[in-house]
């Protein structure tokens, strides 16, 4: 896997705020380590906000965008996959 290093992911989390319509706080950005981390927290705020979507739908949206927006094929994604070690994010 390869990516450019000290990528730019402001675009990133503003697509993910926008497909699920949530907003997403600096420090939360900063604590999240992995794919897995980012679907976990956008889980947690659609259910605080008494959305319904179920994790595995969440995952394959933040899979997709992740790939899109990262330049990373779909299929390399896992929800271990750590954004700065792995992605160079």
């Amino acid at each position: 896997m390869s990516c450019d290093e000290g990528l730019d992911v402001s675009d990133y989390i503003v697509h993910l705020e926008r497909h699920f319509c949530i907003w997403i706080a600096p420090a939360e950005v900063e604590a999240v380590q992995t794919l897995g981390d980012m679907t976990d927290l956008i889980s947690r705020k659609l259910a605080e906000a008494g959305a319904t979507i179920a994790d595995e739908a969440v995952w394959v949206a933040v899979r997709r965008i992740s790939s899109e927006e990262l330049g990373v094929d779909a299929s390399e994604l896992h929800r271990g996959i750590r954004f700065v070690e792995d992605l160079c994010c």
